[in-house]
């Protein structure tokens, strides 16, 4: 719901001295479902997360750790990525690369985006906290304003109702949990979300500082410039005589924040495209879709594979066939932003010859969870069930993930 002229115009009329209070009034009547929606969602996915995963190390001892050891909240979710991140850090990229994870294989830490780590080192240099701790922070601080833009933004397309529906579809995806662990999904959420709301505002200059953002989070999304460019395009009424000055600020951030990180790559590592050839570690390269899909197929149908990584291989590939799906869907109700976005975004998946972390990165993509809320608001019993199985999927997923199992 936007600010009305009326009210604009009440908050104009009233004293200098009480214009202040008045303007926050109607900031607060405007901005309010959205901030105590964003803020009950933090809250209940936190506590229902953080149980699950102390419950599921430490089981009926999970008092007596806490007591002992408070810390151990925040540690159950450093894990796997997490420790790239922290080493990043810590030790910047130099004393990152080349790291041994197994007898004759090496990987860089190039491969991890330069944002969150760099807000990590930040944190820890103004407040005196442990690395942990401060990648926890960035983390739950990004993830409070990233649920507060997605319930404005979907309440935009879908009301009060249905936005609280895209949160709960986001929350019970059986991979949101990596949005509570020290990983930068919270912030590329964040980015993303608020470039699209200051897109959706005209704020073109504010949407292309959020998508450089996501970029120095994500370089994948780099793709947002295409998006961008229809949000813009449509707001000039899809006539070329309509472009002004300011339409360079599509293209503005997400280049101005690729190419700082090459210069940077180049100029302290030596290889301008390090982060790219870095992800060859992690079997990363571009490849014909049928490869990312047979290799997870492969895995799903092999015997010696556990039950653990074929359902994992099983949600890695269905995610970005869902993102398609989804992306079509978004086509016909005539969100091409949305819908181009979805789709640029599982063709970077599906191409890069393995479907390994899918399912995570599918997370961040939230126009997935508005069409679920479209397609399921008026469908409750159908949204319900959906919920269910996610959220049991999700149980399993933070389990797995607590007891140092692989899971995207």
């Amino acid at each position: 719901m936007q600010v009305t002229d009326r009210a604009r115009a009440a908050a104009r009329a009233v004293p200098a001295r009480s214009r202040v209070p008045a303007v926050l009034g109607v900031w607060w009547r405007d901005w309010r479902s959205s901030l105590i929606g964003g803020a009950a969602a933090f809250v209940a996915f936190r506590v229902v997360t953080e149980v699950v995963a102390m419950l599921s190390l430490y089981g009926t001892h999970v008092l007596q750790v806490v007591q002992r050891s408070p810390g151990s909240l925040i540690s159950v979710w450093n894990r796997w990525d997490a420790g790239w991140y922290l080493d990043i850090a810590n030790l910047g990229y130099a004393g990152s690369s080349h790291v041994q994870v197994a007898p004759g294989v090496y990987q860089d830490g190039a491969a991890f985006s330069p944002l969150y780590p760099a807000l990590v080192r930040g944190t820890t240099k103004v407040l005196p906290v442990h690395p942990v701790t401060a990648a926890a922070l960035v983390a739950g601080i990004a993830l409070v304003f990233a649920l507060i833009g997605m319930h404005r933004l979907a309440q935009r397309d879908l009301g009060a109702r249905g936005a609280t529906l895209a949160l709960i579809l986001m929350l019970a995806f059986p991979a949101s949990f990596f949005l509570g662990a020290p990983y930068p999904e919270p912030l590329l959420l964040a980015c993303l979300v608020w470039c699209f709301l200051a897109a959706r505002s005209r704020h073109w200059w504010a949407a292309t500082l959020f998508a450089g953002a996501a970029v120095l989070t994500k370089t994948y999304t780099i793709v947002l410039v295409v998006p961008l460019a229809i949000e813009y395009v449509s707001a000039r009424g899809w006539s070329l005589r309509g472009l002004r000055p300011d339409a360079i600020a599509v293209v503005a951030g997400p280049a101005v924040a690729l190419g700082g990180l090459i210069l940077y790559m180049q100029l302290r590592l030596g290889d301008g495209l390090r982060f790219l050839h870095a992800e060859a570690g992690w079997g990363r390269e571009l490849s014909p879709p049928w490869t990312s899909i047979g290799r997870a197929v492969t895995t799903m149908a092999s015997p010696a594979s556990p039950f653990d990584g074929r359902l994992l291989a099983a949600f890695d590939v269905t995610a970005p066939l869902l993102l398609i799906a989804a992306g079509l869907y978004m086509w016909r109700r005539r969100q091409p932003a949305y819908a181009a976005f979805m789709l640029l975004a599982a063709s970077v998946f599906i191409f890069s010859g393995v479907a390994q972390s899918v399912g995570r990165y599918t997370l961040t993509v939230f126009p997935f969870f508005i069409a679920g809320a479209m397609l399921l608001r008026k469908r409750p019993v159908i949204a319900a069930v959906v919920t269910t199985c996610t959220l049991v999927l999700g149980g399993y997923f933070i389990h797995e993930f607590a007891n140092y199992q692989f899971v995207g």
